[in-house]
């Protein structure tokens, strides 16, 4: 979707009304289809419609259907949100946020490569998105600057046509790569089975083009382009050794090789702190070229937290400058994290912060879990243990009821877990819902990350 692109007048074939949406300017098209920008009451939306006929191809109509899905399940401020969508209509079409501004490589053509403070911004609003995608267990599997907006609260990932579970291959009915090639990570272009590691490598390819102007491998034709992808060493000529470093891990041709996109964001977020402040310099090797990069890193303070409640990598006090300079070479850091805890009931009593594992800090709400959202909320305490009243919405086809974990943090720190049911709500209702802890109300700035089931 090309959200920031310039708008078009509508041609006698365009529609003027789809659902609710009045339709006002055609924004951009594609393979599938044509984007256009549309109004309902104050909203504004990105309204994709698939061309006539395409959706008799059961893969388009999975691919179509597949994107709604992945929009509906996760929410970020990084990700596009999902508003409405018909799949079953004539014609069908999607609706997401309308997200003014100019796409990456449309930016970067305009004004050249970003500066290295918008860099660092760059990477630790992609990084936090896919972040929240792997939560999910989902690969975006195609990462690329036209897919990214450069919005005011950040840079925005769009367009989820070809995301799928990460336990999918990147193979089509008839063998062919799915993808931009320029973008592409080594498994896409040899057709292997596919993780969120692949994502991670895209990204690193398109944060070198952030830096240079030229995607790392080249660009051209195809087959020369894969080649280097499956073969060749990255072109990061004229960027500062810190940002050189974390490429070179984020463009590993082997997926375990690679940072996660959570270490990724880690080590963003303490190049943030570092850049803000004045105080204990510590110096960051890179692996292949020993040359050293000052780097002034205070950890953000922290409430006490309980201790069998962190996670193993938790950025602390002295958790910060290990997890930047092990991540660039000096040592090893332990950045694995946990699945999401066993399912919750309302008949049982919470689960203590010893028994359940929290997931990674997503760094925004996730309210979203399948069908079910959590629409509003207000934290309370009740004799110093956490409460969270707030109201479910249910947007699938059929009537059901929900057991509710809520996975509360604080400033980065997972410190409680909640849990609540609903009774029976139908189908696009709400219902109130109360969801109780066992552990202690904390003060601080929340984030929740809900789970249904």
């Amino acid at each position: 979707m090309l959200n920031g692109s310039p708008a078009a007048q509508l041609t006698d074939v365009d529609p003027r009304r789809l659902g609710t949406w009045d339709v006002q300017a055609r924004i951009g098209s594609g393979g599938m289809g044509v984007v256009y920008r549309a109004v309902r009451g104050e909203e504004v939306a990105a309204v994709k419609v698939v061309r006539p006929g395409l959706l008799d191809d059961p893969q388009v109509a999975a691919r179509f259907e597949r994107e709604a899905q992945v929009l509906r399940s996760v929410q970020d401020t990084h990700i596009s949100r999902f508003l409405d969508a018909d799949i079953a209509g004539t014609p069908a079409w999607l609706a997401t946020e309308y997200i003014p501004g100019p796409n990456l490589r449309d930016a970067v053509s305009i004004w050249g490569s970003l500066t290295p403070d918008r860099w660092w911004e760059l990477a630790r609003g992609l990084a936090q998105a896919l972040a929240v995608l792997e939560i999910h267990g989902i690969a975006h599997r195609d990462i690329k600057p036209a897919n990214v907006i450069m919005a005011d609260r950040g840079p925005v990932l769009i367009d989820f046509g070809i995301a799928h579970p990460e336990d999918a291959t990147s193979l089509t009915a008839t063998g062919i790569v799915t993808g931009s090639p320029a973008w592409l990570s080594p498994e896409q272009a040899n057709l292997d089975e596919l993780s969120a590691a692949s994502d991670v490598f895209s990204l690193g390819s398109l944060l070198t083009f952030a830096a240079t102007g030229r995607p790392p491998f080249g660009q051209g034709a195809t087959v020369a382009v894969l080649m280097n992808i499956q073969r060749g060493e990255p072109d990061l000529s004229g960027i500062d050794p810190t940002r050189t470093a974390l490429l070179r891990r984020m463009l590993a041709k082997d997926p375990a090789k690679r940072p996660t996109a959570r270490e990724v964001l880690d080590i963003a977020r303490a190049v943030g702190v570092a850049q803000d402040n004045e105080d204990n310099t510590v110096d960051l090797r890179t692996p292949a070229a020993h040359n050293t990069q000052p780097i002034r890193v205070v950890p953000p303070a922290r409430p006490a937290t309980p201790v069998a409640w962190r996670k193993p990598a938790a950025i602390a006090a002295a958790g910060l400058l290990a997890l930047v300079a092990g991540f660039l070479g000096f040592k090893a850091i332990d950045g694995t994290t946990a699945p999401a805890g066993p399912e919750a009931s309302q008949s049982q009593p919470a689960q203590t912060p010893e028994a359940r594992e929290a997931p990674a800090f997503p760094g925004s709400d996730q309210l979203r879990s399948g069908d079910w959202l959590l629409s509003q909320y207000a934290i309370s305490q009740d004799n110093g243990r956490l409460v969270i009243n707030g109201t479910v919405q249910n947007s699938g086809s059929k009537a059901a009821s929900t057991e509710l974990t809520v996975y509360y943090y604080v400033d980065g720190e997972a410190v409680a877990v909640a849990t609540g049911s609903t009774g029976e709500v139908a189908p696009g209702g709400s219902a109130d819902v109360t969801l109780t802890s066992e552990d202690s109300w904390q003060p601080g700035n929340p984030v929740l990350v809900v789970e249904a089931s």
